[in-house]
């Protein structure tokens, strides 16, 4: 005998929090709403679930996982708290899941955008603006068999995955933008979506595999350093560049012009190549730039790539904010929405907290809000957080020794 159903526990307005951060979003959509066409039914007077109330409450249940599901979040809508701090009115069902249909995902990404626009130049090594450095890399969530538009591959079975493109930056562990997209867009066509003059892209061998793609990064005005795959390029070396000690130091066995290609008449170039082998490292590392000697010395690019490795972190942390153990939304504009959604409450919990919180920390504030740690046990909490951020602690990827294979 099936055992019964037992009902999820209703939802308390003492249990939401984090209001103030709903209404700092809610302040920067107002702002770049205008510049977007919002669909035809918007302004319908029969209307009663509106795109600023449908992200605002995307935004609640991503910040309170008390709200588990698209029921959870009808429910806190009706609650006079939720109606009075975001201005919305109660939603049902039905307006709630026909709303991913007609509300652009779009105008997230602009929010988020906006959000993190205002970083100041910031000098680094060999004169290179650190707030244009940009990790590109993506990662995977896997989804319910019946949403088929993100039909993945098939092993055995059909595989359904969303796919996040993301640009991290470097100079404070924000997302620059992101693409959501279903598993199989090539990294390489996410990037060409998201290209910006003037920023420089850090990738693993998946974006260095075509010469051809190098060079329309080159003419979009963006500095690029891609690993290659050595076991398939083919290298005419143009010149070879000294190495001074420091780069020698840093591992750095060869610094190099290039044309890289296989015939002559398919050649691309000419790039920066720089080799960096050392006895305790498992295979060399080739890497590709278009930045000359004078701007980067080849021990600063072996340094740069290093710090590629910090956008894994990033992702394990966003996937403790957004582990989707149910989506809000099934359609693939619904969940772009949800990852948008979920990229701006990363950048938003930064700022309010100084520092991206841990897992643990999120867990505490999880608890807090579901009045399970008193406001003594969160402070306490807070107080360790910030004592371990203040820590002096060697860095995971600090020595090229710990490269592995991307």
């Amino acid at each position: 005998m099936a055992a019964a159903r037992v009902p999820a526990p209703k939802i308390e307005a003492a249990q939401l929090r984090h209001w103030k951060l709903i209404e700092q979003f809610q302040r920067v959509l107002d702002e770049v709403s205008p510049q977007h066409q919002p669909h035809r039914s918007e302004h319908d007077p029969r209307r009663t679930l509106h795109q600023r109330d449908y992200f605002s409450l995307f935004l609640l249940g991503l910040f309170n996982p008390v709200i588990s599901s698209m029921r959870g979040l009808c429910q806190a809508s009706r609650l006079q708290r939720t109606q009075r701090s975001l201005g919305t009115l109660p939603a049902s069902l039905g307006s709630f899941s026909e709303a991913q249909s007609l509300f652009d995902a779009r105008l997230l990404q602009a929010v988020l955008e906006r959000l993190v626009a205002d970083l100041p130049p910031q000098p680094g090594p060999g004169g290179v603006d650190l707030a244009a450095l940009r990790v590109v890399d993506s990662t995977l969530w896997y989804v319910l068999p019946r949403m088929d538009w993100a039909t993945w591959r098939s092993q055995y079975k059909d595989q359904r995955a969303v796919r996040l493109h993301i640009k991290y930056r470097l100079a404070d562990g924000l997302p620059a933008g992101g693409l959501p997209s279903n598993g199989v867009l090539c990294e390489r066509k996410a990037l060409r979506q998201q290209l910006k003059a003037g920023e420089f892209y850090i990738g693993d061998r998946n974006y260095g595999m075509n010469y051809r793609y190098l060079e329309e990064l080159q003419s979009a005005g963006c500095g690029f350093l891609m690993r290659l795959r050595q076991n398939q390029v083919k290298v005419e070396t143009l010149q070879e560049l000294p190495l001074s000690q420091r780069d020698i130091e840093a591992g750095v066995c060869r610094d190099e012009r290039v044309m890289l290609g296989e015939r002559a008449l398919c050649r691309r170039g000419p790039f920066r190549l720089v080799v960096v082998d050392r006895p305790d490292m498992e295979e060399p590392v080739w890497l590709v730039s278009n930045q000359m000697a004078e701007e980067l010395s080849a021990g600063e690019l072996a340094g740069l790539y290093r710090q590629r490795w910090e956008v894994e972190g990033f992702f394990r942390w966003l996937k403790c904010l957004l582990p989707c153990r149910h989506w809000f939304a099934e359609s693939e504009n619904g969940v772009a929405i949800q990852i948008y959604a979920a990229l701006i409450c990363a950048v938003l919990l930064t700022r309010r907290l100084g520092r991206r919180p841990s897992k643990r920390m999120l867990e505490m504030l999880a608890f807090h809000q579901m009045q399970t740690a008193s406001k003594e046990e969160l402070a306490e909490a807070l107080r360790l957080e910030v004592k371990r951020a203040t820590r002096v602690r060697k860095p995971r990827y600090g020595t090229l020794s710990n490269w592995k294979p991307a």
